[in-house]
């Protein structure tokens, strides 16, 4: 009993937002449990993982960690979630202008249902954002080559019993012990555009509403190596790389 005291003292002291306590139960067992808001508590009371940590006896009497899981992701080129993972919200790829100098690099998902402040009458002209188009070019299969010119959905998910996700480049398999919540291409601005961010979009990726107008702002293209300091082989400069989004 002293040395599962003096555990649960040490345990207390590494875990600061721990709150400990000894239970009465026959196996002596200690319960520890995060403190959350009760808010989010009363609208996820299932979400928990549960981490066992025995006693250097090995015996009955053993520590429990209680503490909140999950994480989100954003599916590019989708409108639905894979199955296990709950859709947050729908929205549309959007990012800088390709031509422009400023702004933001990376591509984010906007909702179809934005909301604004009272802001006054006319624009500030200051950083500006864009829909985003598929740009696929000729030489892909049939399949992908109508996405031309297309706008590019997006949804974000959530998956309640994993805690991480990570995209890998150059691949459509996860690591082991990862599991695979969608894989794709990878796909980016032109290089001879300004800079944007590397996103991972599905490999049966969706059309948004808007057909093809061609309007040119932001824009996905598929992203090929360069044999140099990347190796060839295991790269192919003659290969749209591939990406996956994993989760654990």
């Amino acid at each position: 009993m002293g040395k599962l005291l003096l555990f649960s003292t040490v345990l207390c002291a590494a875990l600061a937002t721990v709150v400990c306590a000894a239970t009465s139960v026959s196996d002596h067992e200690l319960v520890a449990k995060r403190e959350y808001d009760d808010a989010y508590t009363q609208n996820s009371p299932d979400i928990y993982d549960e981490v066992v940590a025995m006693d250097e006896k090995q015996d009955d009497k053993n520590v429990k960690i209680f503490f909140r899981r999950g994480v989100s992701y954003v599916r590019w080129g989708r409108t639905v979630c894979p199955p296990k993972a709950e859709v947050v919200y729908v929205g549309r790829a959007a990012a800088s202008h390709y031509s422009h100098k400023g702004g933001g690099a990376n591509y984010q998902c906007v909702t179809l249902k934005p909301e604004n402040f009272d802001f006054g009458p006319g624009t500030v002209d200051g950083s500006l954002i864009y829909g985003t188009e598929y740009e696929v070019g000729g030489n892909v299969p049939k399949a992908l080559h109508t996405l031309q010119n297309n706008n590019v959905p997006c949804v974000v998910c959530y998956v309640a019993t994993r805690s991480t996700k990570i995209m890998v480049p150059g691949t459509y398999k996860c690591p082991a012990k990862w599991t695979t919540e969608y894989y794709g291409f990878l796909m980016a601005g032109h290089h001879g555009h300004h800079r944007s961010s590397f996103e991972c979009v599905d490999k049966t990726p969706e059309k948004a509403d808007g057909g093809q107008a061609d309007e040119n702002g932001a824009l996905f293209y598929f992203v090929e190596p360069r044999c140099g300091s990347l190796p060839c082989p295991p790269y192919d400069q003659q290969k749209e790389m591939t990406c996956a989004v994993c989760t654990r």
